[in-house]
């Protein structure tokens, strides 16, 4: 470097060299500043947005999780249902028969079937009285509190029993009324 004589030249360079100085201060680092915190920014709204989107899997596995348990819980719960209806109509059968003094000779449930959002029981059942007492018994049947519909009534006069009828009745019930 040459050295600067003049006290007017050497004050120029160092005036030009401050405002050269200030400008890079005040014009082009604060540009770099803003495109460096604009950097920043981007690289953390990428990492949330990796985030967001393994929480989206996560959240659909989870969805498809819940639905196959809520009908595991669905199908558990008809199942106990129809447990407890089927089980709670043949103890109210049983106990109607014995108080209208009827024999229940076979009480066969089938499966239960959905006729019309409907759960129905159809049942068949054989008894051995007499005709008043299978007329009570019947008579039952038409007023218990669960609907049940009559498909079928056979009867047949028994020669070994003293005035005794057997009676067959193909019934549906209705569980869920």
């Amino acid at each position: 470097m040459l050295p600067i004589n003049s006290k007017k030249w050497r004050n120029i360079l160092y005036l030009s060299g401050s405002a050269f100085a200030l400008l890079l201060l005040l014009e082009i680092a604060p540009r770099y500043i803003s495109a460096a915190e604009k950097l920043v920014d981007l690289y953390f709204k990428s990492r949330a947005l990796e985030e967001s989107r393994k929480n989206e899997i996560l959240y659909k596995e989870l969805a498809l999780e819940n639905k196959s348990l809520k009908e595991q819980i669905r199908s558990s719960v008809i199942s106990h249902v129809e447990e407890r209806s089927v089980a709670e109509l043949l103890g109210t059968l049983e106990k109607q028969a014995n108080a209208a003094s009827v024999s229940i000779i076979s009480l066969k449930p089938q499966s239960v079937v959905n006729k019309d959002h409907l759960m129905m029981q159809p049942v068949e059942i054989t008894l051995h009285a007499n005709y008043e007492n299978l007329y009570n018994f019947v008579h039952f049947l038409e007023n218990q509190e669960q609907v049940a519909l009559v498909r079928e009534i056979k009867m047949s006069a028994l020669e070994m029993f003293n005035g005794e009828i057997e009676m067959t009745i193909k019934a549906d019930v209705c569980l869920n009324l």
